[in-house]
């Protein structure tokens, strides 16, 4: 399932479709704005944030100019908010997190709910051991997907609206 909007342009041809003789519209991916939070709890370690970290670079450098991030670290609360545009891995590699207390995901829900106000998709890095439970994920208006890491749980995650990610 893509969360990324396409158009199709029937004005330009697709430079795929020129060798083979055939009019294959070009297609435009709309730009959207996403959430990307990293859960910096204490039970989440420098191998899993490494991790987390390559996961999100892929990400800027696959859809470089199709989406624009809200980058938040969190525990209980937001720590950080930062601003990625154009798939810039350089200032996602220079984030300096630091965390070690325990996991929201319910105040982190309500956050992006207040104060990051075009957002489309939230994806959750994390462990999966967090008050899950307690989020109604029916009432945000953004799409969730949840990025588990490999020694992570997805139990309360089960028979949510999410998409889940398990890490290998």
């Amino acid at each position: 399932e893509s969360y990324i909007p396409t158009n199709y342009d029937y004005s330009k041809c697709s430079k795929k479709s020129i060798s083979s003789g055939y009019y294959i519209p070009s297609t435009e991916k709309t730009r959207i704005d996403i959430c990307v939070a990293i859960d910096v709890s204490g039970s989440i370690g420098a191998e899993e944030l490494n991790e987390f970290i390559s996961e999100i670079v892929g990400m800027a450098r696959a859809f470089r100019n199709q989406i624009r991030f809200t980058l938040l670290t969190h525990e209980t609360e937001v720590n950080n908010k930062y601003i990625v545009e154009n798939g810039n891995v350089e200032k996602i590699k220079a984030i300096k997190i630091k965390g070690g207390g325990g996991t929201s995901h319910k105040s982190l829900m309500g956050y992006i709910a207040k104060e990051v106000k075009n957002c489309k998709v939230a994806v959750f890095f994390t462990d999966g051991y967090s008050d899950l439970n307690e989020v109604e994920f029916n009432k945000n208006k953004f799409k969730s997907i949840f990025v588990i890491n490999k020694k992570g749980t997805e139990e309360q995650l089960f028979k949510k609206p999410v998409k889940i990610i398990k890490l290998k």
